[in-house]
């Protein structure tokens, strides 16, 4: 099904709702979109009694067909396949490289029992290495690597008091021989967590092990929500809301020492994501009623608002967070809501105009960004600047 919603009276956004189920939908994160190449095709998730299933949606017509369940999808942006791990009944893993459009599917043998602490994981551009981590806090963090050309797998990098989460291969294609894997540290101290930052391992090698240019000290600590900027070696990430910047939506290269605030943004900025061509960013107003989705330039402080996401999320749970993502052609926003009373997967629908504003008008005036509590979703408004 594909259903309009209803039309942003200021930006001239249209929203289509593409999924309709009585347990609900909801996109795959949006760190790496799972998109074909031309944006027609997009994965997804149904929810229900009997598992999970893994839906490809045609854009355009919101046409659906179901082609797994059960399985653990694997970040692979913007490519000709959607991956996706799963176990035979003897407790094997494999993963299924499908084919978007053909629906051909090629299994590898991962020759390595399912571990129920598997994350979904990532494959590399070239579709040579697939990155997963697994472990807890009691064991520590793994990253596992699996050569899916040779068949070899070993542990590449292993780390105490910690979990590792979001491991997202480099997409450029001057990565086409070296690629770089971002991994999410999560540290945690006496069975808390006291910080997240952000390294980067190189495949093939290993080593150095580096932090990107984020995470304390050089910013608050990070929000859990980052990824690669297209071809180009960049992070996009947001953090703690930094009222001395004013701002928490940061971008740093994998040669920088230091990363740099991409603009003086007026409220916390959640999940986030970039367009295939590296220029944009688009992000959720996490906290704000609405949710709204704002949209900027990665090399100028300029954003705005593109259209309202109208979800409700729940605390210390996935539900109803948008996990947001552009097609590569930047036409669509596909994204999560629960606008319904459930979650449902939403397309908006872009006009060119909007982008290329963000190019030509100049920066609205800014505003203190609202003061989080720390303790619930409250908020306290600060002055207005400028």
């Amino acid at each position: 099904m594909k259903k309009w919603i209803e039309t942003d009276p200021d930006t001239g956004v249209d929203i289509y709702q593409l999924t309709s189920s009585a347990a609900g939908s909801r996109t795959v994160y949006g760190e790496q979109p799972l998109t074909d190449p031309a944006g027609n095709r997009t994965a997804v998730l149904r929810l229900g009694e009997q598992g999970t299933r893994l839906v490809l949606l045609d854009v355009d017509t919101g046409e659906e067909q179901e082609v797994a369940t059960n399985v653990a999808t694997a970040w692979h942006a913007w490519g000709p396949r959607v991956y996706y791990r799963e176990s035979d009944a003897d407790g094997g893993c494999r993963l299924v490289a499908l084919d978007y459009q053909s629906l051909e599917r090629q299994v590898y043998d991962l020759a390595i029992k399912a571990d129920p602490s598997f994350s979904h994981g990532t494959v590399s551009c070239d579709g040579r290495y697939y990155a997963v981590v697994s472990g807890s806090l009691e064991d520590g963090g793994q990253v596992h690597l699996f050569d899916l050309a040779s068949g070899g797998h070993e542990v590449i990098w292993e780390g105490d008091n910690c979990t590792v989460t979001h491991a997202q291969f480099s997409m450029g294609a001057a990565a086409a021989d070296r690629h770089e894997l971002l991994l999410q540290i999560n540290e945690h101290r006496n069975g808390v967590k006291e910080d997240i930052h952000l390294i980067l391992v190189p495949v093939p090698g290993y080593t150095p092990v580096r932090q990107l240019g984020g995470g304390t000290p050089q910013t608050l600590m990070c929000s859990g929500h980052q990824c690669w900027c297209g071809d180009a070696e960049r992070v996009v990430f947001s953090t703690m809301y930094d009222e001395q910047a004013w701002g928490n939506l940061w971008l740093a290269s994998v040669t920088d020492e230091s990363a740099r605030l991409v603009c003086r943004n007026h409220t916390y900025f959640g999940h986030v994501a970039a367009t295939r061509c590296g220029r944009f960013w688009i992000a959720d107003g996490h906290h704000e009623p609405e949710t709204p989705v704002y949209a900027g330039r990665l090399d100028q402080a300029k954003y705005r608002r593109l259209f309202n996401a109208r979800t409700r999320m729940k605390p210390k749970s996935q539900y109803g967070h948008t996990h947001l993502y552009a097609t590569p052609d930047n036409r669509h926003i596909i994204f999560t809501s629960s606008r319904t009373g459930h979650e449902e997967v939403y397309v908006a629908v872009i006009p060119d105009y909007l982008w290329e504003c963000l190019s030509t008008e100049t920066l609205q005036r800014e505003r203190r960004s609202p003061v989080w509590s720390g303790n619930s979703a409250a908020f306290k408004r600060t002055a207005a600047v400028g």
